[in-house]
């Protein structure tokens, strides 16, 4: 009877945890976050040093990026007047290009300018290359921040130029093809150029942005117009492996990627139309001015939409340039201009995106096959556990 007993409680116990591990949640947080959870809270001292520090480090670029316009100038008005389409091209950094890489440079652009069909465009374009690490380091002494895209957008002291300053390593990527005795054109150069013009290229082709679209870009860094991509098909894009690892069938990293968005953009990611909205009309409210400098550093944290770097990019493509340049310009609401381009409500054509990029996921709480199978396992073993044990019970 003992030995009986003994066997009862082994089981209920297997049994329990087995359960126990199919159908409890896992932890409210990666795993990851809670090795590197044990740091200290900083002091208001170290807080307001490292707030101080950011302002320094911004005034230090704006400083550059000003200095950078007014070197190239000269070369834009001389453009202007020849009616010149290509922009111009300013190189800068610690190492040196030869002439040919220069002028290889210079061609990519002139493809990448084509390509986008931009031609003579009233809002001129200067590209800075940096070559290398810059002559000073403005944003730290790590130089983590030394490889930013940085943009230098037209403001109230020069409405016609947008300046994109460009780092260019010498060591990997599209860099270092140009450092090799003869370099040959490549396409890795020609996406390098064309991801780098960023939001200059929405300006040279549609404008300054109305007031209210131009805040709601502010307030969100540009997220939306991040990349010029309107001429390449969808998920042709300069980051396709992200969306790839996005898709829960073919990487296993996907609820990581997914929840490195906000609950409105997993929402999205399901089908949620009303999320959709939420997520594209993020910072529309905005009331403060647009910042005339705009950084790609760490966009991809907090980003409020998945694939939200090509929106603007498949909207161009898909309504055409007519309709999103009115769209652009428009003075109306955010949600109000929108809705008029997309002729379609704000929620379901964003839905409609959202599934094209990425495969819908299920929402709610759902168990997987295999769970569901050791389940019921389980409950197999538990119930033939039972059945032998009353076939063996002695009456007496």
């Amino acid at each position: 009877m003992a030995r009986a007993v003994r066997w009862w409680v082994v089981t209920a116990t297997v049994a329990c945890v087995g359960v126990a591990i199919v159908y409890l949640p896992p932890r409210g947080e990666p795993a990851h976050k809670s090795l590197f959870a044990q740091f200290e809270t900083p002091t208001p001292y170290r807080l307001r040093v490292q707030e101080l520090a950011t302002k320094w480090r911004a005034a230090t670029v704006e400083l550059q990026l000003l200095a950078y316009r007014e070197q190239l100038r000269p070369e834009l008005e001389h453009r202007r007047a020849l009616d010149i389409a290509p922009p111009a091209v300013l190189f800068v950094g610690r190492d040196t290009l030869s002439q040919p890489a220069r002028n290889l440079v210079a061609a990519a652009l002139d493809t990448v300018w084509t390509r986008l069909r931009l031609g003579v465009t009233k809002i001129s374009v200067g590209v800075v290359i940096q070559v290398g690490r810059p002559l000073v380091e403005p944003l730290g002494p790590s130089g983590a921040e030394g490889w930013t895209q940085t943009y230098l957008l037209p403001d109230s002291t020069d409405r016609t130029t947008c300046i994109a300053l460009l780092p260019l390593s010498t060591i990997w990527g599209a860099g270092r093809s140009l450092v090799e005795p003869h370099p040959a054109f490549n396409a890795t150069l020609v996406s390098f150029l064309q991801n780098g013009l960023g939001p200059c290229a929405y300006y040279a082709a549609f404008g300054a942005p109305g007031r209210s679209i131009a805040r709601w870009m502010g307030a969100r860094r540009f997220d939306l117009a991040l990349y010029p991509w309107w001429d390449r098909p969808p998920r042709d894009g300069p980051f396709d492996w992200l969306i790839t690892s996005l898709d829960a069938r073919k990487n296993p990293w996907f609820w990581l990627e997914a929840h490195r968005h906000p609950t409105t953009a997993v929402a999205c990611l399901g089908g949620r139309a009303a999320a959709c909205r939420s997520s594209v009309l993020a910072g529309s409210e905005a009331s403060k001015p647009p910042p005339h400098i705009v950084s790609t550093s760490r966009w991809w944290q907090g980003q409020l939409l998945a694939g939200a770097d090509r929106y603007f990019a498949d909207a161009v493509r898909t309504i055409g340039r007519d309709r999103f340049h009115r769209f652009w310009n428009s003075e109306d609401p955010v949600d109000t201009a929108l809705t008029a381009a997309l002729r379609r409500p704000i929620g379901e054509w964003t839905r409609e995106w959202q599934a094209r990029l990425v495969p819908p996921i299920r929402l709610g709480p759902a168990s997987r096959p295999s769970d569901t199978l050791l389940s019921l396992m389980l409950a197999a073993a538990a119930l033939g556990f039972v059945a032998v044990t009353v076939a063996r019970r002695e009456v007496r």
